[in-house]
């Protein structure tokens, strides 16, 4: 790649790294670490239409992991849909952080290219 593109891409790397920081240090509040997932359930009624295979649903549950297994706890209250929004940012949080991390290891990359491009190895001494 030539020097001109490697500047070119590190000053897109260099913007994008800074939108996602500025993104990530305006978080404020606290974060819940978890995620939603849907499950089908069972009443057990015996004339229920769940009884023949027909399961209630979809409910929405918090699946986190406390102490080493995982738990699930149902959010279908009204104030649970603030407990929504924060497993919302979570994921944002999160997935900021991954993308931060790729943009590192590509502007590494980038400038170990950008130096082969501007140092002349010697290789004839006399």
């Amino acid at each position: 790649m030539e020097t001109s593109q490697i500047r070119q891409k590190i000053a897109i790397l260099k913007s994008e790294r800074d939108q996602i920081e500025t993104e990530l240090l305006n978080v404020r509040q606290k974060l819940v670490r978890g995620t939603v997932v849907d499950q089908m359930r069972k009443c057990n009624q015996e004339n229920c239409k769940c009884a023949k295979g027909e399961l209630h649903g979809p409910f929405q549950y918090l699946s986190v992991v406390v102490n080493g297994k995982p738990v699930h706890r149902y959010i279908g209250k009204a104030e649970d849909k603030n407990l929504l929004v924060s497993l919302k940012k979570y994921k944002k949080f999160k997935d900021n952080l991954t993308r931060l991390n790729k943009i590192q290891k590509e502007l590494t990359d980038l400038w170990q290219e950008y130096r082969k491009n501007l140092v002349m190895e010697v290789t004839d001494i006399e």
